[in-house]
C-alpha cells in the first residue's frame, strides 16, 4: 500500500480542524495540524505536506503573508480555506499563487475534490 497524501491544515478553529481531520481522513488523507502561523512553517518543513489548507485569519499572522513564508520551505499547492468571502480577498489569494480559494462554510465532498485536484 502506498503512502497516504499528507494535508497540512493551518487553522486555529478547533471545530474546523476536527471536521477536516475526520473528513479528509475518511477520504484517504493523513492530516497534520498547525494552529497558527508561528508553527506552520516549522510543521511544513518537518512533515513535507502534499497540500496545505491555509486559513487567512490566523491569531498571529495574516494567511496571505504566511504564504510567502511557507513558499520558503514547500512548493506544495496551497488552498486558502477561509471565512473571508470578498471577491478582493479571493483575487488576492489566487494572485499570490494559491491553487484554490474556498470559503467557509464549505461542503466536505467539494473540498476533498479540490484537494485531490490540487494533487494532480
Amino acid at each position: 500500500m502506498g503512502r497516504l497524501p499528507k494535508v497540512l491544515v493551518v487553522d486555529d478553529e478547533d471545530e474546523v480542524v476536527e471536521l477536516l481531520t475526520y473528513g479528509l481522513g475518511l477520504a484517504g488523507f493523513k492530516v497534520v495540524v498547525a494552529p497558527d502561523g508561528g508553527s506552520a512553517v516549522q510543521v511544513a518543513q518537518r512533515c513535507k505536506p502534499d497540500v496545505v489548507l491555509l486559513d487567512v485569519s490566523l491569531p498571529d499572522v495574516d494567511g496571505f503573508s504566511l504564504l510567502s513564508e511557507l513558499r520558503a520551505v514547500t512548493s506544495s499547492p496551497v488552498i486558502f480555506l477561509t471565512a473571508r468571502s470578498r471577491n478582493a480577498d479571493r483575487k488576492q489569494g489566487l494572485s499570490l499563487g494559491a491553487a484554490d480559494y474556498v470559503t467557509k462554510p464549505f461542503e466536505m465532498d467539494d473540498l476533498v475534490k479540490r484537494v485531490q485536484r490540487a494533487l494532480v
